[in-house]
């Protein structure tokens, strides 16, 4: 089997993306940062820097893994910046998000 994946900035990504990644980079300011924390009940995730004129959130969940990724609105490039979470016994159906200026909380709620 011949896989020409690599590993960068957390992410998966092919030779191509990998050398367009490293010659054209996205600024670092325009990046979201990422923070988690747990409670008995639920995990809280909060995302900071996320401006909903420039980033587009997509949430999935395969194999017990959240899958954060941002990508960014009216670029040529085709980037997005990934954030994973391994979080088990998760309601997937009752996940909250409040938004406030640029700063994004994910409440994703535990069952118990």
């Amino acid at each position: 089997m011949k896989d020409n994946s690599l590993i960068y900035d957390n992410s998966l990504i092919s030779q191509r993306d990998f050398i367009n990644t490293i010659l054209n980079p996205t600024p670092t300011e325009q990046l979201p940062i990422f923070e988690i924390k747990e409670t008995p009940e639920f995990y809280c995730i909060y995302i900071d820097s996320f401006y909903g004129n420039k980033h587009i959130l997509e949430i999935c969940y395969k194999n017990n893994f959240l899958i954060l990724k941002i990508k960014f609105k009216n670029t040529l490039k085709n980037s997005a910046h990934e954030r994973i979470f391994y979080l088990l016994d998760i309601d997937l159906n009752n996940i909250l998000l409040h938004d406030y200026k640029h700063n994004i909380k994910l409440i994703v709620p535990k069952v118990i």
